[in-house]
């Protein structure tokens, strides 16, 4: 405070001229700083950048239910955790995932956009999809027709008949609830709409007492037995 009193006693004593100086000069900071520095951080602030990032962790969580899950069926929502890296520095983020974007797994490339002032205000746009080999579809091989009739009756994929399948024409019901969602087979494809999304599978193998589906999706491989 002394030091205050000081300054404004010397400027108090300072000839005439030199107070209108440094007014004058205080003016021009305070137009600089007003037009042109502080216009500049605010348009830094609205900025955004993309860049790729990786998924570090996904894990399954019911919007409605608000408990963690990594099966059941529904209207089912993801937080991921990500990163990326901007000027050799590492950040590391959670997201909510919806149906927009995707299904994400762990070591999935994605875009993330992020505030070129704060980075740390950033969110997932984009998964970043790598071209690979064509799976196996109606349109690009020869399909073979699948006897429907041999799917007709009870599945499931263990012993335990823990979780089972009946099937019984263009319908399916799970044992877990009971609920029944329609069914259609198309050479050797199978579509299940459960109504929030809908499962795309191809039929590896078909007998009178086994069942391979491959999920087109991630190609993951399900194995079932017929119970009856």
């Amino acid at each position: 405070m002394s030091i205050n009193i000081l300054y404004l006693r010397k400027m108090y004593k300072m000839p005439k001229n030199k107070k209108t100086k440094y007014i004058f000069l205080g003016i021009i900071i305070l137009g600089f700083y007003g037009f042109i520095v502080y216009p500049y951080l605010e348009e830094l602030k609205k900025g955004k950048t993309i860049v790729k990032g990786v998924v570090l962790d996904s894990e399954w969580y019911s919007s409605s239910l608000g408990f963690s899950s990594k099966g059941g069926r529904g209207y089912f929502k993801q937080k991921i955790k990500y990163s990326f890296i901007i000027e050799g520095k590492e950040y590391t983020r959670t997201f909510d995932n919806g149906p927009s974007i995707g299904v994400l797994s762990k070591g999935d490339s994605i875009l993330v956009k992020f505030e070129n002032y704060y980075p740390n205000n950033s969110e997932i746009i984009k998964k970043v999809l790598h071209k690979r080999k064509k799976i196996k579809t109606a349109s690009n091989v020869q399909m073979q027709n699948i006897d429907r009739s041999l799917l007709n009756g009870i599945w499931g994929e263990d012993l335990e008949e823990n979780s089972l399948y009946a099937i019984q024409g263009d319908s399916i019901t799970y044992s877990e609830g009971f609920q029944t969602y329609y069914l259609n087979i198309k050479h050797d494809t199978i579509v299940i709409d459960y109504g929030d999304w809908v499962f795309h599978g191809l039929i590896k193998k078909l007998t009178k007492d086994e069942l391979i589906i491959e999920n087109i999706r991630n190609n993951n491989i399900s194995k079932m037995i017929r119970f009856k």
